[in-house]
């Protein structure tokens, strides 16, 4: 009856105590005093071990969150965290994230009149994939809209053909056999190169590109520009069956003697941008 106490009245820390408790002995009947106070030890036994039991689940929670507030504490820990967040975003980005093609007017716009019944514009635009690399997309057409002076009417030029611009010297060099450039022609810094239908390109994700984009306004008379004026232009773009967001408007001046020379010496003439 008195084995128990062998545990000197001490709960052993950090572990449970699986032992079962003892039972209390059967009520006796007043006898000797030393029989008596065995009897109350062995009940007091059973009560501490009660709380004992108790203390230990709760140093068991106090022990678990000492634990995750040390595991906190680490630097290890919070670079952990740190990867897989970025590594979550990352996919996410890099899955989802369709992006836009951005678009960036030149600042020259070259107007030909080559035709006695619309215009022509030709502007090196520069096309942006704002998607992950992985994203491609396919230019499928561009629309040039243009207001002349201070008219709220807009005029819509279709995209007709690409071409490029190559330094004068190197394009005599290249097709002296093809054509001759007049002498007004040689003054000029570069020259149009070959007309090339309009086509559906690619333009990866990051991707930067550089186009020459020729339009036709045939809604827009030859003859409809009297004296000097201003042309205000945005270009948009076709992706997938939509219409991106068009490019931010720029002014552009065209002179009186720039629009009669155009039309004189059916040439490109180059109209300059207006500061913003």
């Amino acid at each position: 009856m008195l084995a128990w106490p062998l545990l000197q009245g001490r709960c052993v820390h950090g572990a449970p105590i699986n032992a079962p408790a003892p039972h209390a002995p059967a009520p006796l009947e007043p006898q000797a005093p030393l029989v008596q106070l065995a009897y109350l030890l062995d009940a007091w036994e059973i009560v501490r071990l009660s709380n004992c039991e108790a203390l230990y689940m709760t140093s068991g929670t106090d022990t678990l969150a000492a634990k995750v507030r040390k595991w906190f504490r680490e630097p290890s820990t919070w670079l952990s965290l740190f990867s897989v967040v970025v590594s979550v975003g990352t996919s996410i980005y890099l899955t989802f994230w369709w992006g836009s093609v951005k678009i960036y007017m030149p600042p020259d716009i070259a107007i030909g009149l080559f035709n006695a019944t619309y215009w022509q514009f030709a502007a090196s635009t520069s096309l942006v994939n704002s998607a992950p690399p992985n994203n491609l997309k396919i230019i499928e057409d561009a629309r040039l809209t243009v207001r002349l002076g201070n008219s709220s009417r807009e005029q819509h030029c279709e995209w007709s053909g690409t071409s490029e611009l190559i330094p004068t010297q190197e394009f005599q060099r290249l097709y002296k056999d093809v054509t001759r450039l007049d002498e007004i022609a040689k003054t000029k810094r570069d020259q149009f190169g070959p007309w090339q239908r309009k086509a559906p390109f690619s333009l990866h994700g990051g991707e930067l590109r550089a186009k020459m984009l020729i339009f036709e306004c045939s809604e827009l008379e030859s003859g409809s520009l009297r004296g000097p004026t201003q042309v205000r232009a945005t270009i948009a773009v076709r992706v997938s069956g939509k219409w991106s967001r068009p490019s931010p408007e720029r002014v552009y001046e065209l002179p009186q003697e720039l629009i009669d020379t155009a039309r004189k010496d059916q040439s490109w003439e180059w109209g300059r941008a207006l500061k913003q």
